[in-house]
């Protein structure tokens, strides 16, 4: 799938917090309120790239929120857009 990478911007922020929220929910206790500042705290310190449709840069299909080392943060991707090489274009 094609997909433009472009930093994160201030309307992504909504989107990218509830996925988030979604994705660390299955694997954490946390209350969603303590997982959603967790992540806007990263996302403020670290920033993330977002993957979007090349015609619509509001059409998110993912984004990654990566450590200046390199580690990993956070990744996610649409499900309808998975398998289709969005994740690696974050990543490059």
């Amino acid at each position: 799938m094609l997909c433009r990478v472009r930093p994160l911007e201030e309307n992504d922020v909504p989107y990218v917090l509830e996925c988030w929220v979604q994705t660390e929910r299955r694997h954490s206790f946390a209350s969603n309120q303590h997982i959603r500042a967790h992540a806007r705290a990263l996302l403020a310190s670290h920033g993330a790239r977002v993957a979007v449709v090349p015609d619509d840069a509001d059409a998110i299909l993912g984004f990654a929120c990566i450590e200046r080392s390199g580690r990993v943060l956070m990744a996610y991707v649409r499900r309808a857009a998975r398998n289709m090489g969005v994740c690696r274009r974050l990543f490059e």
